[in-house]
């Protein structure tokens, strides 16, 4: 083998233990892995070490599914920081389940995905919380450092979901008990762009269940 081929496939293998390792999160649409990269480690105070990497248990569970009416958010003349509801015919704000996820502290958080959809079609789908690390010195070295999926709670009637670092990506907050909520395009601005209502919530049986791999499981 001549050192231009070797130096090649050197390259190649490099380039593939480069992708194989760096952190990601899933993409709505694609086919959920096994194992996920995310990029952050943590240590507790007990001294255990939970590493960036998500992985299957073997085990299912069930999980839950959230669907709003999305209407647009009026401000009220008569009531300060109030809002009307516009509806929108056909919007809606989804928070599909494909997966559970046992946290370090909370566990049987359904995971998946948070997006807007009008008559069926995706038009967004927030990003999970966490943001490209080293983008704004040197975007093209840019690595994921956050969740893999969106997370909401299986048993509460109080939902907030994030998309991005802060909710920047988008943040809606609902309740079932009423069924409405706000939707906001980010989380820092004053008032909700969208007014969240008839949100109903419905089981998913039998999906995947993940678990953060500790330093023993790697």
């Amino acid at each position: 083998m001549n050192l231009r081929l070797t130096a090649v496939l050197v390259s190649i293998l490099a380039v593939s233990a480069w992708a194989d390792d760096s952190p990601e999160f899933a993409i709505y649409g694609d086919p959920i892995k096994k194992s996920y990269n995310t990029g952050i480690s943590l240590t507790l105070p007990t001294g255990e070490t939970f590493k960036g990497v998500f992985l299957q248990t073997g085990e299912k569970a069930d999980s839950v599914d959230i669907i709003c009416n999305m209407g647009q958010a009026i401000p009220d003349p008569e009531k300060e920081a109030w809002f009307i509801n516009r509806p929108i015919d056909g919007l809606t704000f989804e928070l599909r389940s494909v997966a559970v996820f046992d946290g370090i502290i909370e566990k049987n958080k359904a995971a998946g995905f948070a997006s807007v959809v009008k008559n069926g079609d995706v038009l967004k789908t927030f990003m999970p919380i966490g943001y490209y690390k080293n983008s704004t010195k040197a975007p093209w070295k840019a690595t994921w450092h956050g969740d893999v999926f969106t997370t909401w709670s299986t048993a509460d009637a109080d939902i907030e979901v994030f998309g991005g670092r802060l909710g920047d990506n988008g943040f809606a907050k609902l309740d079932l008990f009423s069924g409405n909520g706000f939707y906001y395009k980010q989380r820092s601005q004053d008032g909700p762009d969208y007014f969240l209502s008839g949100c109903t919530r419905s089981k998913v049986l039998s999906v995947p269940k993940y678990a953060q791999a500790n330093k023993q499981a790697l």
